[in-house]
């Protein structure tokens, strides 16, 4: 059986980092995408690196269509308006 792929809305943000990690450390589980805001510092960046994780593959986008698109699930540590954007696209 092959890991199940998840996406974190909201990657950058505190609890973002920490979800980054838990994925990271748990058998089954493979981060395929991160997502934040266009115009957030820390577009581009690896996932991974930046919860401290090691190395994910991964870098944070804003492009929420193609984030989605590479996961099976969504975590989403976002705000209300986001929320219901992401919960459309899903």
């Amino acid at each position: 059986m092959s890991d199940m792929r998840v996406v974190i809305a909201g990657a950058a943000g505190h609890m973002g980092r920490v979800l980054v990690r838990l994925v990271q450390e748990t058998a089954g589980l493979k981060l395929s995408g991160a997502i934040e805001p266009e115009g957030h510092v820390a577009i581009g960046e690896d996932a991974g690196l930046l919860a401290g994780a090691g190395r994910a593959l991964v870098h944070v986008t804003s492009d929420m269509d193609a984030a989605l698109a590479s996961g099976d699930v969504v975590i989403d540590f976002t705000i209300p308006r986001v929320s219901v954007d992401i919960a459309g696209l899903a």
